[in-house]
């Protein structure tokens, strides 16, 4: 059963602790943070190293659906993201994109994702073949393929993000291949690559993400004092995260290889 931990405190270096010390989720809210956890005992080793003055409790998760009451429309230059449940109109520049997050993460408003919209609004261009890696609700998948890419890939090896991807997908009206195979059986080149991951996860998969990246490739989920290394590029900053966008010399694009559901390993 999952548990969430509450801290009175917002420190992006205490959020980059917590990732490390084992959290699967972490929300960011204007007091506090609160962090998930697979069990009861995580999460009272990650409190028991806690600085003494932080404020903190613990309590078990609320059911997945009780995120609809508090669910808020995000909207970032040209994206308005909305939940389905929520009512919101876009201005005339804008791109509505309907986003049910579900138990995944991605539901828009976060730093790493703003950023990463942000920068997929500046390098993908009509016609461009697009990574997602670590795609979650599949939001920046769906803002790719919406700003007029015409091939987008979307991973994660977690089925459930798998689901909620092609269920977002659908309700936005685009085609995106989602799958949950792992980065290394991935062949060619796209011409933009895009990774919103904790940056432990980053470190273990940058050369796989160079290797793929025909032209740009984009990397967030850093703190704005960390850096990737191998994607050393124009830096953007939001809230304290980082977003990174290197370039390589253009090389001719090959087609991603479609494997087929048996083909498909998971960690």
């Amino acid at each position: 059963m999952t548990v969430l931990l509450s801290i009175s405190n917002t420190d992006p270096l205490l959020i980059d602790r917590l990732w490390a010390m084992g959290a699967t989720g972490v929300e960011e809210q204007s007091e506090q943070i609160i962090v998930g956890f697979d069990d009861d005992s995580s999460a009272r080793h990650a409190a028991a190293i806690l600085e003494s003055e932080l404020d903190w409790s613990i309590r078990p998760a609320p059911p997945l659906e009780s995120w609809d009451s508090y669910a808020s429309v995000t909207s970032d230059g040209q994206f308005l993201i909305r939940p389905p449940w929520l009512n919101a109109m876009p201005s005339s520049d804008q791109i509505e994109l309907l986003i049910d997050p579900g138990p995944t993460f991605g539901h828009g408003g976060h730093p790493t994702t703003r950023l990463a919209l942000r920068a997929l609004r500046k390098h993908v261009q009509p016609g461009d073949s697009v990574l997602d890696v670590g795609t979650g609700s599949g939001v920046l998948a769906i803002a790719a393929a919406r700003l007029g890419a015409s091939r987008v890939v979307a991973l994660d090896i977690d089925p459930q993000a798998v689901a909620t991807a092609i269920s977002n997908a659908q309700r936005n009206q685009v085609e995106i291949q989602v799958s949950d195979d792992y980065l290394a059986n991935v062949v060619g080149r796209f011409d933009v690559v895009v990774a919103n991951m904790e940056r432990p996860a980053l470190l273990e998969v940058v050369h796989d993400l160079t290797r793929l990246t025909h032209r740009d490739l984009l990397v967030t989920g850093m703190l704005s004092d960390q850096t990737v290394p191998g994607t050393e590029g124009t830096r953007s900053t939001l809230d304290g995260w980082a977003l990174l966008a290197s370039s390589t010399i253009p090389r001719p694009a090959v087609e991603f290889r479609e494997q087929k559901p048996d083909q498909l390993r998971r960690r």
